[in-house]
């Protein structure tokens, strides 16, 4: 009698422990679950945050234009200048036709305005850093200063300047937009104070 009720006491007692066990489990999978809820939203929000740097990176990068060059005074120049901003400046391509053969002295000036017959209400050669006139390449020059322009016989031509430290933020204090960009009808020869260039041939708004 004692026995067969021992028997009965370690035989309930097991199936409440097997009862217990599989009560337990499904919490088990629950714990699971969410474990890898949370991994799925950690995965999700690391590739929105790729995305959106990659976006970033995209817009930093960005070409602005084309920009139209009209003709001042009796000059018969056009053509058009593009902005493309890059890690630590922009890259400015002008392009040309109808103007005189020979390097014509190029740079940004201070004002996005060309509306003068001889484009002097485009202001000064930009300088936000008040450094003497210069080369893109010479270690010292203005920002605006962008070099030669090489004309061909037929009156076309492209000019492709890098200038470090330009920016193209809106509003910006080292920034091309909101500037003009000027063609000249002489060489830039480096002198002082802005490359004895000349008269103005042509002008683009750089306007954002």
């Amino acid at each position: 009698m004692k026995t067969s009720l021992y028997l009965c006491t370690l035989l309930s007692t097991a199936l409440a422990f097997v009862g217990c066990k599989k009560a337990a489990e499904p919490e088990q999978e629950s714990a699971s679950a969410v474990n890898a809820k949370v991994d799925a939203k950690n995965e999700a929000d690391r590739k929105t945050a790729a995305l959106a740097k990659e976006e970033k990176k995209k817009k930093k990068k960005k070409m602005l234009g084309p920009f139209a060059i009209a003709s001042k005074g009796d000059s018969t120049v056009t053509g058009e200048v593009r902005l493309e901003a890059i890690e630590g400046g922009v890259r400015v391509i002008v392009s040309v036709k109808d103007a005189p053969p020979g390097e014509h002295g190029t740079h940004i000036h201070q004002t996005a305005d060309c509306s003068a017959p001889d484009a002097k209400s485009a202001g000064d050669h930009f300088n936000p850093t008040n450094v003497e006139h210069g080369f893109p390449s010479g270690k010292t020059h203005h920002l605006g200063d962008l070099g030669n322009l090489m004309v061909s016989e037929d009156g076309s031509g492209t000019l492709h300047a890098l200038i470090k430290g330009a920016t193209l933020e809106p509003g910006g204090e080292r920034s091309y937009l909101g500037r003009a960009l000027i063609v000249h009808e002489k060489k830039d020869d480096g002198g002082q104070p802005s490359g004895n260039a000349g008269n103005r041939l042509g002008c683009a708004e750089l306007k954002g």
